[in-house]
């Protein structure tokens, strides 16, 4: 969190401040391949209409489209991974171009700390009922205080993954939508 608040487009911090575009395209991406690896059951190169409709649903999920062709035509042949950074970094150079110059840094810094505020708020409450379920492994004959520890890392590794999907579903609906609007303005 300190790396976030060191990082908005106002402050001059002592250390470099968050890289906001790689980092939040690179949550985006990651986001995009867990949700397509789930959907797809884990193939990495799936047959064409798979894909698509695979594709399809997660453009439901997360509010946008995106299109893993590309400009060339050995896209096809590009790791699934690959297709969509490329594909994500391409949607956000689009949106980006569209918005008054100067603007995207604070919609990055919106939507992350936004996401990690949220997910932190969850997680806080998660930590809470954990208590009790650690507690309860005693009768199991686990130590409390493991089994509290166990679960805590797993609920952080969870609260990570909320975020990175969160990010997903908020930055580029809201960049297309704006973007939209400043485009339908008279020049």
């Amino acid at each position: 969190r300190d790396s976030l608040v060191d990082s908005r487009p106002d402050i001059n911090p002592v250390d470099p401040p968050l890289d906001f575009k790689t980092t939040s395209l690179e949550w985006i991406a990651q986001s995009w391949a867990e949700a397509l690896e789930a959907e797809l059951g884990g193939k990495k190169h799936p047959k064409e209409t798979k894909l698509n409709a695979a594709m399809e649903k997660l453009t439901e999920q997360f509010g946008y489209r995106l299109d893993l062709e590309g400009a060339d035509a050995v896209t096809k042949e590009k790791p699934l991974n690959e297709r969509i950074n490329e594909a994500v970094n391409r949607s956000f150079d689009k949106w980006a171009a569209q918005l008054p110059a100067g603007s995207v840094p604070q919609y990055q810094w919106d939507c992350v700390l936004g996401a990690v505020d949220d997910a932190w708020i969850d997680h806080l409450e998660d930590l809470e009922s954990l208590k009790d379920n650690a507690n309860l492994e005693t009768y199991a004959g686990k130590d409390p205080f493991d089994a509290y520890q166990e679960l805590t890392v797993k609920a952080f590794d969870k609260m990570w993954k909320r975020i990175h999907a969160d990010i997903g579903t908020r930055l580029f609906p809201q960049m297309e939508k704006d973007a939209a609007f400043w485009q339908s303005l008279p020049k």
